[in-house]
């Protein structure tokens, strides 16, 4: 079991990191977040994905996917998760660019760290399709057998997965403000600008997924 530890946390971690490269709703807000002067908000809104990645994660693994199926709870987040692409699509258009020494701390004191946590698990429950990726990941390492299943590996792989997924979050976030800063005004606007508008098409796909599994 010791000598399976490094790699059950290798594996984790690599995998967690990567799954969270490509472009999508939470990288998105990760994004205009850092952009608008607003980092430390960025970090919580990673952390609330990081938590829902290890639910997801570890569902799987363990063979519960099926209870994230809840149809109640299923349509509440996705309604959630529309609702928060608009406003971010809208305010992500409207941004004006304000002055880089923009004070953060003053900023986050009229903002509710528990609500951006809430805001990177609905984000990350309104991409169906992560449910099936873990369900196939944890087909793969069982039929490969990489590593023993038992309770205790089972954990530490779910735990580093979330450890490998903050990592990333932790570089974009970290990228973003830093070349930001070399960025001038104009492109900034145009950035944030079309990030709007994809997280607004991205919304109304969502909307129109929606609706037509209510019909």
């Amino acid at each position: 079991m010791i000598i399976e530890l490094p790699i059950i946390i290798t594996l984790g971690a690599i995998i967690g990191f990567i799954s969270s490269i490509p472009i999508g709703p939470i990288n998105l807000a990760l994004i205009i977040r850092a952009l608008h002067h607003q980092s430390r908000s960025a970090f919580f809104i990673a952390i609330g994905s990081a938590l829902m990645e290890f639910i997801y994660c570890a569902s799987a693994i363990f063979g519960l996917s099926s209870l994230l199926f809840l149809p109640q709870i299923d349509k509440i987040l996705q309604a959630s998760a529309i609702i928060i692409f608009i406003f971010y699509g809208i305010k992500a258009i409207l941004f004006k660019v304000k002055p880089i020494n923009v004070d953060e701390t003053e900023n986050l004191q009229n903002n509710s760290s528990l609500k951006f946590i809430f805001m990177g698990m609905v984000l990350y429950f309104s991409n169906p399709g992560f449910i099936a990726y873990w369900v196939t990941v944890a087909g793969l390492i069982s039929g490969l057998r990489i590593f023993e299943y038992t309770l205790f590996n089972n954990l530490i792989f779910a735990v580093s997965v979330v450890v490998g997924s903050f990592l990333w979050s932790f570089l974009l976030i970290a990228l973003v403000e830093k070349y930001k800063l070399k960025i001038n005004e104009q492109v900034i606007k145009i950035i944030s600008t079309t990030f709007g508008i994809i997280i607004l098409l991205v919304c109304i796909y969502l909307s129109f997924m929606f609706f037509k599994e209510l019909i």
